[in-house]
């Protein structure tokens, strides 16, 4: 039986990994690892793993190198040889982890729009100029570091991406289907509500606060004149202090999932009959679930941090067709 392996960092990596396993491994001996950074993380990864079956679910907290660079040396005793490895990290340490494992297969799990940027530095191979790492095999410091110290933190392009985005890239892709978690889904009946699908704006996209409070109002505004029920599901990012305030001021209603969004409809016993957001990676894969309206409130572009502006188009050419502009 072979054994596969799966280093995953994010809840959104967690169920595709389950994806993946269901579709290239489902029979086979199928190891998970999850690095965390923060509790809630964890809490998430492992409330996503429940709804598969693994041979071994690994949670590690993130802890410095060189106590991380120990633990993968362990790591490499115990699976020095796997069939098809899975990773949704491209960090030093864990470059330094696959430079030394023997596998067949090496796959990059999705994270949602963080990948249309992933796969263009893939492509282009400059990845490792964002972790610093080596690249050039011919490199003799990259020599003389390998050899002298035995760390090869050469960057791995020879890759393909499991991701449910259909792109025009010489990166092989995987499709992704979600066909295993739509099994799950069974006929979940519709409820008049709109969830709004919160991000991590203020510190990224948004550039004040109060930009944010202006526009989060015309969109409260635009529901409750069509009179239907606005619920607004906090990023687990978000300030929820800050979001609690904003209820009160602005009179919506806040809710905090214990799991990623695409499993939580599962629990609910309903879908909504509308999902909204500004910018959210969870609608492409809500979209490929659920039956409900898909309504995408675009944001004016000059706000708008460079790095999100690709993303945030793709998303609008491809999944959303719905957008409405926000007047003033």
């Amino acid at each position: 039986m072979h054994i596969n392996l799966f280093l995953i960092r994010s809840p959104l990596q967690a169920l595709n990994a389950i994806e993946a396993k269901e579709k290239f491994s489902k029979n086979e001996k199928n190891i998970i690892i999850g690095f965390y950074r923060r509790e809630i993380d964890k809490e998430l990864i492992l409330n996503t793993l429940k709804y598969s079956t693994w041979s071994d679910i690994i949670i590690q907290k993130l802890k410095p190198h060189y106590q991380l660079f120990k633990y993968l040396n362990s790591l490499l005793k115990e699976f020095p040889l796997v069939n098809y490895c899975f990773i949704g990290d491209h960090s030093t340490l864990i470059n330094y982890y696959m430079n030394r494992l023997k596998y067949k297969h090496l796959v990059i799990l999705e994270d949602g729009t963080a990948t249309l940027r992933n796969i263009q530095l893939l492509e282009n191979k400059s990845y490792h100029k964002i972790h610093k790492t080596s690249h050039s095999k011919n490199s003799c410091f990259t020599t003389l570091f390998i050899n002298l110290i035995g760390i090869d933190t050469r960057y791995l392009y020879d890759a393909s991406f499991f991701t449910i985005y259909k792109l025009n890239t010489n990166i092989p892709l995987l499709h992704n289907d979600y066909n295993y978690l739509k099994k799950l889904i069974k006929q979940i009946p519709q409820k008049k509500i709109t969830f709004f699908i919160g991000s991590n704006l203020i510190e990224g996209i948004f550039i004040t606060k109060e930009l944010f409070e202006l526009e989060l109002q015309k969109v409260i505004n635009y529901y409750k004149n069509q009179n239907i029920e606005f619920i607004y599901i906090l990023h687990r990012k978000e300030d929820v202090k800050y979001m609690i305030y904003l209820e009160e001021k602005l009179g919506f209603k806040c809710l905090k999932f214990n799991n990623i969004i695409e499993i939580e409809f599962l629990n609910l016993g309903y879908i909504p009959s509308e999902v909204s957001t500004f910018i959210s990676s969870a609608i492409t894969t809500l979209k490929v679930l659920y039956p409900s309206k898909y309504t995408f409130f675009k944001l004016d572009t000059q706000d708008i941090n460079a790095k999100f502006k690709e993303p945030i188009k793709y998303i609008e050419q491809q999944f959303i067709k719905e957008e409405i502009t926000l007047l003033n």
